[in-house]
């Protein structure tokens, strides 16, 4: 039996030497060393406990936003928020009003503003800024408190939706931290913080504001709101910019005293003591 020799091949797989897998591994390295290098030492840095960048987040994250405000400067504001604030119109009487048959009068009620006495003026200034600060946000407010049902739970404070409000929004813009004293308040304000019912709302705040800061992240997602203040109407956010931009105009005087009066000597004008 004769035997037949097999011919050669005339294609054949390229045989890849280890030298040539360590050549390619290392010019993928020093590509990624080139473009990516930079960027995962920044990220890196993130996770490292001795990092500066660290440091600074972790700061950022958990920094204690101070308050400014008072169990008593909360209970002057709401008195004028309560009296300024734009009423909610009834929707079914929204309704009757836009149909031909039905011409129904809505009518917004006002009330005079109290007279508040305050302890100093440092304390009417900042009874003016939280009144007026909730005012602006009364529809953010007003929206976050029906969204969440926060009266179904707290039934007892339905009637003073006003005081919530003026509360809800003080914890709102501090990020739902716990409130401290401020550090510098006058000696005739009143820190005794013995107000119950006020005691109560900030309670009841702080236990829902898991929901109440679930609710207003989806608002701000849904409106691509990057903060609070994006999630105000455009007229009320350009009137901030343009108070904002305002110049502030100052006299100062410059001519000091001793100027003052060694140029009146030398005009021959003659101090007289008396």
């Amino acid at each position: 039996m004769s035997s037949r020799q097999i011919p050669p091949s005339t294609t054949s797989t390229p045989l890849i030497s280890s030298n040539d897998n360590n050549t390619n591994r290392e010019t993928s390295e020093k590509q990624l060393n080139e473009h990516d290098r930079m960027r995962m030492k920044e990220f890196g840095q993130i996770f490292n406990r001795h990092s500066s960048i660290n440091r600074a987040l972790l700061e950022e994250l958990f920094r204690k936003e101070p308050s400014e405000y008072t169990q008593t400067v909360y209970r002057y504001a709401s008195r004028i928020y309560h009296c300024l604030k734009e009423e909610q119109i009834n929707p079914i009487l929204k309704a009757l009003a836009n149909t031909k048959d039905e011409q129904v009068q809505i009518k917004k009620s006002t009330l005079d503003v109290p007279k508040i006495d305050y302890a100093s003026d440092q304390q009417k200034r900042r009874t003016l800024k939280l009144a007026f600060s909730v005012l602006r946000y009364q529809k953010i407010v007003e929206e976050l408190l029906e969204e969440t049902q926060f009266f179904s739970n707290y039934p007892d404070l339905k009637d003073e939706l006003s005081l919530v409000s003026t509360v809800l929004y003080d914890y709102l813009s501090r990020k739902f931290q716990p409130r401290d004293d401020p550090a510098d308040l006058d000696d005739k304000e009143d820190l005794s913080n013995n107000d119950q019912f006020v005691s109560t709302i900030e309670n009841a705040i702080l236990q829902e504001r898991t929901r109440l800061a679930a609710a207003l992240a989806r608002n701000r997602i849904k409106s691509q709101a990057l903060s609070l203040e994006d999630l105000l109407p455009e007229n009320l956010r350009e009137v901030q910019q343009h108070s904002a931009e305002l110049p502030v105009y100052a006299w100062v005087n410059l001519i000091k005293t001793e100027y003052v009066m060694k140029t009146k000597l030398n005009s021959t004008f003659y101090l007289i003591v008396t």
